[in-house]
């Protein structure tokens, strides 16, 4: 499932990119020192089907990446908002 977490990285980082958040030096961010994955794997296969991959082409990997895109993208905007009303 190392595919899972590569995913999930490239996912965050390109969210961070396509907003432009930058870190303190002004460079694009790619990350926190506090963000942290987790993937959780059960080893059962439900039904006929076994996800054997989880890359960007994969249909697994799409759900990842689509996932975490959106769950970032969603969060950062609501801090944006926040950080803007302060």
């Amino acid at each position: 499932m190392v595919n899972a977490v590569i995913t999930a990285t490239e996912a965050k980082s390109a969210t961070l990119q396509d907003l432009s958040i930058m870190d303190r030096d002004g460079h694009i961010a790619t990350g926190t020192n506090t963000d942290a994955i987790a993937i959780a794997v059960t080893q059962q296969p439900i039904g006929d089907y076994v996800h054997e991959y989880a890359g960007v082409s994969s249909p697994l990997g799409q759900a990842i990446g689509e996932l975490v895109y959106q769950t970032v993208y969603q969060t950062a905007q609501k801090e944006i908002a926040l950080k803007k009303s302060r």
